[in-house]
């Protein structure tokens, strides 16, 4: 049987799981696209990542920590944007995101957000609207963004007089 030109480049797929694995943690389903995109047929792919499971590379509860630890430190997302990326990786997380991205730390994260977008001297209520649908879209929840932006501009209000 003749291989086409094109399986003949293909790399090891543990290989090039590996090496994928370099830049950043990955889902069993994410793993999965990965290896179907470069070529690898669905059941090269499926052993594939079946035995990077078994050997511990590939790991999803590992994978939901570090992306809600991500989340939570660089440019900071909130609990329905994590569920969303959550989902998109194959990983049902329901009500245990909760219990791993509680209320205090988003209202930590918007009151911190709102502290470096609001610039000193200027009335944060024209701001209030904007700042309001910026948090939405990073996936805050309503109520925490409407308690701490009422929050924020008691404290502006107190400073300005």
């Amino acid at each position: 049987m003749k291989m086409s030109t094109r399986n003949k480049k293909l790399p090891n797929p543990v290989n090039y799981s590996l090496w994928l694995l370099n830049y950043k943690p990955r889902s069993v389903k994410e793993m999965t696209l990965a290896l179907k995109k470069r070529g690898f047929s669905d059941e090269v792919a499926g052993e594939t990542v079946e035995s990077l499971v078994r050997w511990g590379y590939v790991d999803d509860e590992r994978y939901k920590e570090y992306l809600i630890g991500k989340r939570k430190r660089n440019n900071p997302k909130g609990r329905n944007f994590v569920a969303r990326e959550l989902q998109e990786a194959g990983i049902d997380c329901g009500y245990e995101l909760e219990e791993l991205y509680s209320d205090e730390e988003e209202q930590a994260m918007i009151f911190k957000l709102l502290s470096q977008w609001h610039e000193p001297g200027k009335d944060f209520k024209e701001n209030k609207n904007r700042y309001f649908q910026r948090l939405y879209r990073r996936g805050f929840s309503a109520g925490n963004i409407s308690d701490q932006i009422r929050l924020f501009e008691e404290i502006c209000e107190k400073d300005s007089e």
